[in-house]
Formats: C-alpha cells, structure tokens, sequence
C-alpha cells in the first residue's frame, strides 16, 4: 500500500508549484494556495483521530476518504480561477488528511512491540514517490517540445499522446494508479481482519477506542521534553513546505528541466530509503532529541545549496539531503508519539503529530516562503531558511549539552 498510493501522489503534487506557475500566479498566490491543505490539515486532523477511534471501522474510512481526495484532486485541474483552485484544494485536503496517519497507525498496532522496524516498512512509501517521481518529470518534458510533423499512418494516435503529455498525463497516471491502491488496501483489510479474529479468539479483548483529544493535549503538555519535541516538528514543518514550494522554482532558475526535477525525486527518495531503513537504530542509539538536531542541521545546509546554486548539480545533492532528513526524522518522530499514549489513544496522538508537522508547520512554512519568495526572491528565502534553521540547531544543541552536564553532576552528588 505504502508504494503505491505514494506512487499515485508522488506523480503530480511534487509538481503542483511548477503548475501554479504556469497559470501565471506568483510567489504569494503559490504560497497561499499551498498554505491551504495543511491548514486545514491542522483543523481537521484531530477531529478524523477522535472520529476513526470512535467509529472503529478504519478502513471504511480509508475508503471514503481516499476516493474523495481523489476526486477532489482531479476537480483541482479543470479550474484555473485562484478562488476555485483554493476551495477545490481545501476540499482534497479535508479528505485525504486522515489516509496516510491511519494506514501508519493501523501499521503500528500490527507491528506491536517491534516498532522499530515501521521504518523498513515505511520505506517503501519514499521509494514509490521517487520512482513515480522520476518518470513524470520526464513526462513533464513532453509539454515543451514536439515533433514538427508526424507520419500519416499513427497521426490520429500521437495526437492523442499529445494531448494527454505535460500535466494532463500526470493526471492520468494519478487517477490509473489508484486502482492498484485500492486493492492492496483490500488486502490489508482482509489480513487486519484475520488477526484481530484471532486476537479475539485467544481470549484477549479487542481495542475499545475511546480517544479524547483533551487527553492526548494532556499527555503532550504535561511534560517540558514532549512540548520541545512538538515545537521542533513544527519547524520542520515549516521548513519542509518552503522547500518543496520552491524547490523546482529555483530549478528552473538555474535552467533546470523536468527531467532533472524527476531524478532529484529519485535521488530524494534513494536517500529516504537509506534512513527509513536504519532510522529504528539511529534513533535508539542517539535518542531523539540528538535526531531532530541532527535533522535541523542538515535541513540548513540543503537550504544553503539551494540559495547559493549555480547548476543543477547542487539541487541534486540539495534534495538527496531532503530525503534523507525526512527518512531519519519521520519515522523516529512516528515511533516516539506513538509510545507517548496509550493504544486506544495512538490514532489520535499520530493525527496530533501529522496536525503539527503537515498541518501548521506545513501552512505556516507555505505562506512564510511564498512573501519571503516575492521579496528577496528564491535564493534569498532559501537563505534566510538556512541561517533561522542553523540557529534552531545550535539552540536545541545547547539545551542537550545542558541537560546532559547536569545529569552528570547529579549522579556523581549521588
């Protein structure tokens, strides 16, 4: 599921800046449009947490939300207008919030004590975007050359595939891909199923979700070391939205093509698969904190090579980085708000985590980068995003060292 719904996702938003700017929006209109979707992601991700345990049917709501998100989505590439862009894209967004923080929890509660290894699994989900990634670059090609004539006997036919290049065969690749989606989400169902008959059957009583989002706030405020986790996945959320609003933006300042844009996916992806894979040991070995510095440092130097790039070369590195960030980062934060609540509450608390990271961090980061984008420009946001990346760094940085002096000076008094 994980590599074909990414597949699915990774054929057009990547690339949905680069679209915006065909219509002849600018930075704050990109910026605003791509504020909306993790905006109402914030609003509405809770809400479908505390809905998803209540009901207790998850899959029913996959299939709901996932076939409106779609829909939704389509409906987004036959307007123009930036008023109907922005309510079509609000619409997608209040249906496709709950799929991947449902698929990831459900993952969870299969994995059981072995939680470490949901980032092998979520690898999959990065190296499906890549590829898919990838090839629709390539397609993205199509729409700016063709051939001056064409043989008589397939004319009709490459008339056709003229017509369905650029934007419009991404479309269709997303709308094809789907179908494979929705069968491997069948046969999740189908095994999830199976096991909770047999849970049942071995005298255990199955989950009775009763989630209360007051309770999963509870548990994220009650403790300093929660609320520094929840700020620092705020920023990079923040600083995941102004990236990938403008990435391939600044690649076409630099003469950059579709194609290039489709292998720095692949590159992305190759990376976040590397650390999705070993993010379980990196994690238990330098603890989280140590994870989300290490993050913020790298993010700051991607940022760097892409205000200060002169080929496409430095995107290519830029984004191999951004990859790798978010491989390590993701799946130790989904493991480590997953052990903060209890099994009735985990849902929520991973739709709380998806709320702060997606939906504020995201909206934020969007509407941030697109005014800094119409001021100072692209390599100028970039840079202003690697120098207030580099200071979260260094002030997390400091607070562990402190924290770590001080432990040491209390168990040498005991």
């Amino acid at each position: 599921f994980y590599m074909v719904y990414s597949m699915a996702i990774g054929s057009v938003l990547p690339f949905l800046s680069i679209y915006y700017k065909s219509l002849g929006h600018g930075g704050k209109v990109i910026g605003l449009i791509g504020s909306i979707s993790p905006f109402t992601t914030f609003l509405v991700g809770p809400i479908w947490g505390i809905i998803t345990d209540k009901v207790r049917s998850p899959f029913l709501i996959l299939y709901i939300t996932s076939v409106m998100s779609m829909v939704g989505q389509l409906l987004v590439f036959l307007v123009d207008e930036t008023q109907s862009t922005m309510i079509l894209v609000c619409i997608t967004a209040l249906f496709s919030t709950p799929v991947k923080p449902l698929i990831d929890s459900l993952v969870m509660a299969r994995l059981g004590k072995d939680r470490t290894q949901f980032g092998r699994l979520r690898l999959f989900s990065i190296l499906g975007s890549g590829i898919a990634s990838s090839v629709a670059g390539r397609f993205l090609k199509i729409e700016e050359s063709h051939e001056a004539s064409t043989p008589p006997v397939i004319g009709r036919l490459w008339y056709f595939w003229q017509s369905m290049s650029g934007f419009k065969l991404l479309v269709f690749a997303y709308t094809v891909l789907h179908i494979p989606t929705f069968i491997c989400m069948r046969l999740f169902q189908k095994e999830h199923e199976a096991q909770k008959k047999t849970t049942d059957n071995d005298g255990k009583k199955p989950t009775n979700s009763s989630a209360n989002m007051k309770e999963v706030i509870g548990i994220a405020v009650r403790d300093k070391n929660i609320i520094i986790f929840f700020v620092l996945v705020y920023l990079m959320g923040i600083s995941a939205a102004t990236g990938e609003s403008f990435v391939y933006i600044r690649f076409q300042e630099v003469g950059g093509t579709g194609a290039n844009m489709g292998t720095s996916r692949l590159l992305s992806s190759l990376g976040g698969a590397a650390m999705f894979w070993y993010s379980g040991r990196i994690s238990a070995g330098i603890g989280m904190e140590n994870v989300l510095a290490l993050s913020l440092v790298i993010v700051a130097t991607r940022f760097a090579l892409l205000s200060y790039m002169t080929n496409i070369y430095f995107g290519y590195l830029a984004e191999l980085l951004r990859g790798m960030t978010f491989g390590c980062f993701w799946s130790s934060a989904i493991v480590y708000a997953s052990q903060l609540a209890p099994t009735e509450l985990q849902t929520t608390m991973i739709q709380l985590l998806s709320g702060v990271y997606n939906g504020i961090g995201r909206s934020s980061g969007a509407l941030i980068g697109g005014y800094l984008q119409a001021v100072v420009g692209t390599a100028g946001m970039f840079k202003y995003g690697a120098m207030a990346n580099a200071v979260a760094a260094s002030v997390l940085l400091l607070q562990v060292t402190g924290k770590k002096q001080i432990n040491g000076e209390t168990k040498k008094g005991q």
